[in-house]
């Protein structure tokens, strides 16, 4: 559930991003930064859980 809940922060937070960029016409230099952090923290809680839980099953398959 909070895996999602992060999910939906970083998309709103993005889209954010693309409208404050459309409202100040690219005048403030850092909102250029902030869609790649927000993709590499999305694509970092896309990826953690799926490591955890393959890792969760092999443990189980070798028990």
């Amino acid at each position: 559930m909070r895996h999602f809940f992060l999910y939906f922060i970083t998309i709103g937070l993005f889209l954010y991003t693309v409208i404050g960029q459309i409202v100040f016409l690219y005048s403030v230099p850092g909102y250029m930064y902030v869609p790649l952090v927000l993709f590499a923290l999305m694509s970092f809680l896309v990826m953690e859980p799926a490591s955890e839980s393959k890792e969760s099953e092999e443990r189980h398959l070798e028990s």
